[in-house]
């Protein structure tokens, strides 16, 4: 039983919360083609939150283009799948709670 990561893991969440800063995971299709949304995303996700935004980020061979971010139990769908499901269930651009 390897309980270092978990203790890591509680440590850097400490280490943000009093640096003000949120963790926010962004699963995303490709980074070449996140890299220009990057500044305006952090702009307006700071904005929104009140916090310093450190992100991470991972590809998903799952999506097709697009990305989606999830900042706690708050999912933004903009991917390409995400979008298309919203247009079919006739609403744009949407946050989904996880819980």
């Amino acid at each position: 039983f390897n309980v270092f990561p978990a203790i890591v893991d509680a440590f850097s969440a400490q280490v943000r919360e009093a640096q003000n800063t949120v963790l926010v995971h962004v699963d995303l299709a490709n980074q070449a083609g996140f890299s220009p949304l990057k500044d305006s995303l952090r702009t307006a996700l700071e904005k929104k939150l009140g916090k310093r935004v450190e992100f991470q980020l991972r590809e998903s061979p799952a999506l097709i283009g697009g990305f989606t971010v999830r900042v706690g139990d708050t999912i933004y769908d903009a991917s390409v799948q995400g979008t298309l499901e919203g247009l079919k269930e006739g609403r744009r651009g949407h946050a989904t709670n996880s819980r």
